[in-house]
């Protein structure tokens, strides 16, 4: 095979790989729940970014939305060990 073969292979070969790695992209929903946030008065303000359907679970786009969460709302509290599973 000529040069100019093997490389339009190669260029089709990358973009055939680029195009399905994208399109297996994981979902990143997570529920709300205690399991994912033990802390209630943290979870009923990740609660507000639930918004249409309000499902129980952050989608992918809900949770892009999120800019800030107020934590003047929590009591102080060490958090330190404690782990939020996403």
């Amino acid at each position: 095979m000529s040069q100019r073969t093997l490389r339009s292979i190669g260029v089709i070969s990358l973009i055939f790989a680029l195009l399905f790695s994208f399109s297996a992209v994981a979902s990143a929903d997570v529920a709300i729940d205690e399991a994912h946030f033990p802390d209630p008065v943290f979870r009923s303000m990740v609660g507000v970014y639930d918004q249409f359907p309000r499902d129980g679970i952050l989608s992918d786009e809900e949770i892009a939305s999120i800019e800030f969460l107020n934590s003047q709302k929590l009591e102080e509290k060490n958090y330190e060990g404690d782990v939020m599973t996403c």
